[in-house]
């Protein structure tokens, strides 16, 4: 059977040579996606259709930076913001310790040290390093938390919580 799948988003260009900012880019994160076949949608009338992956580079927890064949130069990677990546194949199946990072709203945030932070409002993870909006408890200003593996600690789906380990004085910014 053939067919394709959505595993990622152009969230933007990334140098002068045509590699790809991508986000929400869960399969080219756990797979080696090296020369497979994409395509790109909804089509732009003066960028590529279709590619092929020729390497994957700094990663992070929802995106990566990658060069594809066929896209050549600024403007080609330009044109391609905000279409999504599609591969060729079936969609795999999530695994157990992955949280989609738009899943996330609504989380209540602890630290190890301070306690309960506050409820993740939204997810930014339209960048290389996503950041966690969380409304503060008692009303205080909102925070911003890098969503790296350094401060999240653990997430526990079933009881929509997170817990952080925050580096000192994050919560006085």
């Amino acid at each position: 059977m053939h067919g394709w799948f959505s595993a990622a988003r152009v969230a933007g260009a990334k140098g002068l040579d045509g590699k790809l900012r991508l986000a929400d880019a869960s399969a080219f994160l756990r797979f080696e996606l090296s020369g497979c076949r994409v395509a790109f949608v909804p089509p732009r009338e003066e960028s590529p259709r279709f590619a092929e992956v020729c390497a994957i580079e700094e990663r992070t927890l929802d995106g990566c930076i990658a060069s594809f064949a066929g896209i050549e130069g600024i403007e080609a990677a330009q044109g391609l913001v905000g279409c999504h990546v599609l591969l060729e194949g079936q969609a795999p199946a999530q695994g157990p310790d992955e949280v989609a990072c738009a899943d996330l709203a609504g989380f209540a945030v602890e630290d190890r040290v301070a306690g309960l932070i506050g409820e993740v409002a939204s997810v930014d993870a339209d960048r290389l390093q996503p950041l966690v909006c969380v409304r503060r408890t008692g009303g205080e200003a909102e925070v911003l938390i890098p969503f790296v593996d350094d401060i999240i600690v653990h997430i526990d789906e079933d009881a929509r919580r997170i817990v952080v380990d925050l580096p000192q004085g994050l919560l006085d910014l």
